[in-house]
């Protein structure tokens, strides 16, 4: 299946696509400014357009209100070329000459390329949501409890997003694909590039969620954004709260004290217009819940 482009999406973003619950499905994403950026300043134009394009709406047929999508990645398979940008005034790394500059990057193997420096290549998704409940096109550069431009490393192979489903269908896009990137996206971008992304996403009916969430090896994370720090930080760690209550059956102490002993919170990004992405992940490996 071929990208679509969209750079914005609502409630009313009719389904590119429709699957059954499990399905799997491919589908081909461009790079965040749809191919067109290069190191030539002659195209730094594009970064002011509307950019990070995704491919989708996916509905899954049956996916109401107060369900929620389990999204399994299998495989991500980039392209052999990519960029990666420090922008004017963004981010805590911005140029301190002020002037914009951008890089082309060589994916070979293992490896990523970029401005003579190699980095150990670990291809992630930058943005996987579902159709937010909005009149208004809301730019898939925004993230929300639909997730969206989440950028967070542990989006890759291997991973099963959780996100809630807010209206019929559920809506599910996805795009932003990157190289590598470290967490926070310091210096503005991570290396950016298209590809190719193969996932199923299986429905949980009646189970609702307040947010973003991931499973990955033995662990547990909850996702949140706010132009508020403190507040991200705090919807992240009630989040993790209830499900370790609700999934593993521990009283309200014993929950709050796995968060406290077993989690840690960390930067996602914090260059996105939302405001940063926090994460809190628990390792279960560090905890024995067996009764006694």
């Amino acid at each position: 299946m071929a990208a679509d482009g969209l750079t914005s999406i609502s409630r009313h973003t009719k389904a590119a696509a429709t699957v059954q619950p499990g399905e799997w499905i491919e589908l081909r994403v461009e790079d965040w400014c749809h191919g067109r950026l290069s190191a030539d300043p002659a195209t730094y134009h594009v970064m002011q357009q509307p950019r990070c394009p995704v491919a989708g709406p996916i509905d899954v047929v049956g996916a109401q209100p107060g369900d929620h999508l389990a999204i399994v990645i299998e495989q991500l398979t980039l392209d052999s070329r990519g960029n990666a940008a420090r922008i004017r005034q963004v981010g805590p790394l911005p140029p301190a000459d002020g002037n914009t500059r951008v890089w082309e990057a060589l994916v070979d193997g293992d490896w990523t390329e970029l401005a003579g420096v190699k980095f150990r290549k670990s291809p992630m998704i930058g943005i996987l949501g579902t159709r937010p409940d909005s009149d208004e096109p809301i730019g898939t550069r925004y993230t929300g409890i639909y997730g969206g431009n989440l950028d967070t490393r542990q989006i890759t192979v291997g991973t099963q997003v959780e996100l809630p489903v807010l209206t019929p269908g559920g809506g599910v896009f996805f795009g932003d694909l990157h190289a590598v990137m470290g967490d926070g996206e310091l210096s503005a971008t991570g290396c950016e590039i298209g590809g190719t992304v193969r996932l199923r996403i299986d429905l949980v009916k009646d189970d609702p969620i307040p947010g973003p969430r991931l499973r990955f090896g033995n662990c547990w994370a909850t996702l949140a954004t706010s132009t508020d720090f403190h507040q991200s930080c705090r919807d992240a760690c009630q989040a993790m709260h209830r499900w370790i209550m609700r999934e593993r059956g521990l009283s309200d102490d014993q929950a709050a004290l796995v968060v406290g002993m077993a989690g840690g919170m960390g930067i996602s990004q914090v260059v996105n217009p939302s405001g940063p992405t926090v994460k809190l992940v628990v390792d279960w490996n560090c905890v024995d819940v067996t009764p006694r």
